[in-house]
């Protein structure tokens, strides 16, 4: 765990970096460009200057193919089909987002069908990108959420995406929010590549590496989680690796996991080293929270190497909290085999709600550490018979 202190520790460094850079950039509402950025499909123009923009089921691409930059400040509104940051046909994407200031709202309302708009939000697409949400700014990726029903209506959300991309998210400062549809996955390996495929997405036996920061006060809502994904596509070769970071940072800092916004059958969920090949981290410190919601339907669950990879779990300090609301909520560390999973609780840090914890099952390794005055782990909820399929 001090390799992953360590790394954790560089990660926010170079965060507070950047905040302190976005302190010195004007209020003004305003958009503003440069390098690699288009809209797609159509021909429809990249926003710059004062005022507020609408283009519809579209998606901004910003760093496609080469290096490229958006921002969204001062109070600037914004809704667009998808937002891809990095994306390319030959891994060299490269772009970086800013959405800043309060007043500041980006809706993504694409329909999840339509050319372009497959995913609402991708950051780093076969390349590196960089999405900073601050300031009191909003990412509303559930707007028009109805626009995703129907059959191959994707409307998912990737950071980092095809083998061999690099893909930052941070949500900084209170006020600040994104929240998203569907599956919200970090680590993606996707690679598709002829003769199998009809296109080329995606570097066999790549490294992607995901990064998800919620900062200072800032909040992410998603509807579930994969960390550390398993090579996908049509042409991965299993040498694929993917390597995703979540760190939970700072009093008010929360990461809500709901469950499905449109499907009422989806529960919410967190799954991570779904692959032999997969390391996730997760770090919730400062008083940052992290909270699974359930209203005891379904379960909700948290597995910790689903998959035969690796994670290592930290929640350190007063008021840093795991938290299960409602019934029916598993905690498992490590439950699958050849898998292993760590977690650290300590310094006064809670996790609770849960009805069940296993450590280590079905082949998998998995080990707990409960250290320091005030520090609990609480299990202490219950079960449903609607969960549980009988009255058991």
């Amino acid at each position: 765990m001090q390799h992953h202190a360590r790394r954790s520790a560089a990660r926010l460094s170079a965060v507070a970096a950047a905040c302190l850079a976005l302190a010195a950039v004007s209020a003004q509402a305003q958009f503003s460009s440069s390098g690699a950025v288009n809209v797609y499909p159509g021909n429809a123009a990249v926003p710059n200057g004062p005022g507020n923009a609408d283009l519809g089921n579209v998606g901004l691409s910003v760093g496609n193919g080469a290096l490229g930059s958006f921002s969204a400040m001062g109070g600037s509104q914004l809704r667009v089909g998808a937002l891809m940051i990095g994306p390319s046909g030959n891994g060299s994407g490269n772009g970086s987002v800013v959405l800043d200031g309060v007043g500041t709202v980006v809706q993504l309302m694409g329909d999840g069908f339509s050319d372009g708009v497959l995913n609402r939000l991708g950051v780093g697409e076969w390349g590196s990108g960089a999405l900073t949400v601050s300031g009191g700014a909003v990412l509303n990726g559930r707007a028009d959420a109805a626009n995703c029903l129907g059959q191959f209506h994707y409307c998912n959300n990737f950071i980092g995406n095809a083998a061999g991309s690099t893909g930052t998210f941070t949500v900084t400062g209170a006020g600040s929010q994104a929240s998203l549809l569907r599956f919200f996955g970090v680590g993606g390996l996707a690679v598709f590549h002829p003769p199998i495929d009809s296109f080329t997405f995606g570097t066999p036996s790549g490294t992607t590496r995901g990064t998800v920061n919620v900062l200072a006060g800032g909040t992410l809502i998603t509807d579930n989680a994969t960390l550390g994904l398993a090579p996908g596509g049509g042409s991965p070769n299993g040498n694929e690796r993917s390597f995703a970071d979540v760190t939970i940072d700072g009093a008010g800092s929360l990461w809500r996991v709901t469950g499905g916004t449109l499907e009422a059958t989806q529960y919410a969920s967190v799954n991570t080293g779904t692959h032999r090949n997969a390391w996730a981290t997760v770090a919730i410190t400062g008083g940052g929270q992290m909270r699974l919601e359930g209203d005891g339907n379904k379960y909700t669950i948290l597995g910790l190497s689903t998959g035969g990879g690796r994670t290592d779990m930290l929640i350190s300090g007063a008021g840093s909290r795991l938290n299960f609301t409602g019934p029916s909520g598993i905690f498992n560390i490590g439950v699958s085999a050849f898998g292993t999973a760590s977690v650290e609780m300590r310094n006064g840090a809670l996790a609770d709600g849960m009805f069940y914890t296993g450590v280590g099952r079905n082949g998998g390794l998995g080990s707990l550490l409960v250290d320091g005055a005030g520090t609990v782990l609480r299990v202490d909820g219950t079960a449903t018979a609607a969960a549980n399929g009988n009255s058991a």
